[in-house]
């Protein structure tokens, strides 16, 4: 006997979403709901609900719910930049039948308390390694396209500093330099600071930026901590460039960095931004993932 489709309802997003819809569509039955801007993007084997009855019936059978990343638009709305319409977050929470499964991306303390009240099952895909990891990709990857368009010199010879050594940064230093560049990472642990120099890098103690920061043409920050003070932004130079990749409240202190008149980026959320079919992807391995796991 053949096994039964799942059945998968993916509610508001971006590209991202559209591609994993149809990435699922190949072994799921899948309706959508919160495009009506790109509806000709989907495959012709997914469904679009197309009003609130069909939307309350879909959802209420539903096995899986796939919400966006980040999910909301406020703390109201759910992120969905190709509807028509203000999705609400509590509106669609209501429908949603008590044997779904719920997987979003970036749960903040509002929603999970919210998706807590309606008795739902709950999995913020954010927090698996396997997605951090792969989406260091098309991050390293967007910050070369900015550093390639804002800066007037090739990356060859450019000497960059990384601040922080976590997985983005472990991923830019190889593009960086594979394309030549002369780079230096910041780190607090010595085991980091180790990593660092054996792969051919040079090891900068955190500590140590304000003394060193004015020797680097291009910084990166990647720790979601203000490290970057007024103390440490006086040092750089006046014709660097900032990139802070950190989320909020990320790790430059901008409103400093502005008086100083240094060039600053603040650039979230690039894998969906200069990736969004990669980074589809990505969510479809993870939430595969989550699924098999929850199955064993």
């Amino acid at each position: 006997m053949k096994d039964k489709k799942d059945k998968i309802v993916i509610v508001g997003g971006d590209l991202r979403q559209i591609h994993l819809a149809n990435l699922y569509s190949k072994t799921a039955q899948v309706w959508v709901y919160g495009f009506e801007k790109n509806s000709q993007e989907f495959e012709n084997t997914v469904q679009l609900i197309s009003g609130i009855e069909e939307r309350k019936t879909v959802l209420s059978d539903a096995d899986f719910l796939i919400l966006p990343m980040p999910v909301m638009e406020n703390d109201t709305y759910i992120n969905a930049p190709f509807s028509d319409q203000k999705l609400e977050i509590d509106v669609i929470l209501k429908e949603v039948g008590t044997n779904c499964i719920v997987y979003a991306g970036k749960i903040t303390s509002d929603l999970q308390k919210r998706l807590e009240s309606f008795k739902l099952r709950f999995y913020d895909y954010l927090e698996r390694e396997e997605l951090a990891i792969w989406n260091a990709v098309p991050t390293a990857e967007g910050t070369l396209q900015i550093v390639l368009e804002e800066l007037p010199v090739t990356i060859y010879g450019l000497s960059v500093l990384l601040v922080g050594s976590g997985r983005i940064s472990r991923v830019l230093w190889k593009y960086l330099k594979t394309l030549g560049a002369d780079v230096s990472v910041s780190a607090r642990k010595h085991k980091d600071l180790s990593w660092i120099q054996l792969d051919g890098c040079h090891a900068i103690h955190t500590k140590e930026l304000k003394t060193q920061i004015h020797n680097y043409d291009l910084i990166i920050n990647t720790v979601p901590a203000k490290i970057l003070d007024k103390t440490i932004l006086e040092q750089v130079k006046p014709n660097a460039l900032l990139i802070d990749l950190a989320s909020k409240p990320g790790g430059v202190d901008f409103e400093v960095a502005k008086q100083l008149g240094l060039k600053t980026i603040w650039a979230l959320s690039l894998p969906g931004k200069v990736a969004p079919l990669s980074a589809g992807e990505i969510i479809y391995n993870t939430i595969s993932n989550m699924i098999e796991e929850w199955r064993e």
